[in-house]
């Protein structure tokens, strides 16, 4: 109650800079990530790795048909998302749902508290990323895998 006039605090609204993603000719599409509590459609599987139960899926990322006319894509195609910090591997999912030079993922809830879980930081929520659009690139891979995260 101390320092607030009438013992109540001041609420004062926050002004943030509005952060615009770039595209560039290296990194020409937008990621736009999500993340969800369960998909009932989407067949998972849960694994035991080093005693803690593992979330396994194949990722879907879904792209415009017009981008995966012009990447050369078919529905299910394997693919690499490459960002300046890290890259992820998925199937293409090709669908209108979303909008030309713009491609989306889900991940789920249950990956980031496995984690949290096994973060020895003392508190590892205040690391926890947001979910942050990324200028991209989209690669062929070799084959489809399960979405794996690898800070470059």
């Amino acid at each position: 109650v101390d320092g607030f006039p009438h013992g109540k605090a001041k609420f004062m609204p926050l002004e943030l800079p509005r952060m615009e993603p770039k595209t560039t000719s290296e990194f020409p599409m937008l990621f736009v990530p999500g993340r969800v509590l369960a998909q009932w459609e989407r067949e998972v599987e849960v694994i035991q790795v080093d005693g803690m139960n593992h979330i396994q899926r194949e990722e879907l990322l879904e792209i415009h048909p017009q981008d995966a006319s012009i990447l050369g894509l078919a529905q299910g195609d394997a693919v690499v998302v490459v960002s300046a910090e890290w890259h992820l591997a998925a199937a293409a999912y090709i669908t209108d749902g979303t909008y030309p030079g713009v491609i989306s993922m889900t991940t789920l809830f249950g990956d980031l508290a496995t984690r949290l879980d096994l973060s020895e930081d003392p508190d590892p929520m205040s690391k926890v990323p947001g979910l942050v659009i990324s200028p991209v690139r989209i690669e062929r891979a070799p084959q489809a895998s399960n979405t794996s995260v690898v800070q470059t």
